[in-house]
This record gives structure tokens, C-alpha cells and sequence, in this order.
């Protein structure tokens, strides 16, 4: 008779995803999300400076959505 084998804290932990962020390109004002701000745009295809724009209060719901008030365009 096989027996399961009980889930450990590290196989548990390494199903966690990494935390991710929102990211805003400074050329196009493209937005996505990912675990770190790529080199080159997925929009534009430019290397670009991208803006963390992950929202860290409870008011524009949390980290996982971005700042409204940084996704506003420049002036």
C-alpha cells in the first residue's frame, strides 16, 4: 500500500507566486504587471524608464491594483 507524502512548508511556500507590481511606461503610458519592469516596452518596443505604479494604500484597493492618482498623464 503506497502511502501520500504530506505536503512540506517548502513545497508550500514555492507555490506562492512572487509578488507582483504594476509597472507604467514612461514614453507610451503603457501598464502591466510583472515582478520586475521589463527592459523594452510590450507596447512601444522602446527601452524605456517604467514607473511603479502598484497602489500601497487601502484606498485605491491595496497592492493589487494600480495608483489611479500615478496613472493620471502628465501635464
Amino acid at each position: 500500500m503506497k502511502t501520500k507524502e504530506k505536503p512540506t512548508k517548502k513545497s508550500k511556500q514555492a507555490k506562492k507566486k512572487e509578488p507582483q507590481s504594476w509597472w507604467k511606461c514612461s514614453e507610451c503610458g503603457y501598464v502591466l504587471r510583472a515582478a520586475a519592469a521589463p527592459e523594452a516596452c510590450p507596447s512601444c518596443k522602446q527601452k524605456c524608464a517604467f514607473m511603479d505604479v502598484t497602489c500601497y494604500t487601502p484606498e485605491c484597493g491595496g497592492p493589487d491594483y494600480p495608483d489611479p492618482q500615478l496613472l493620471k498623464p502628465r501635464r
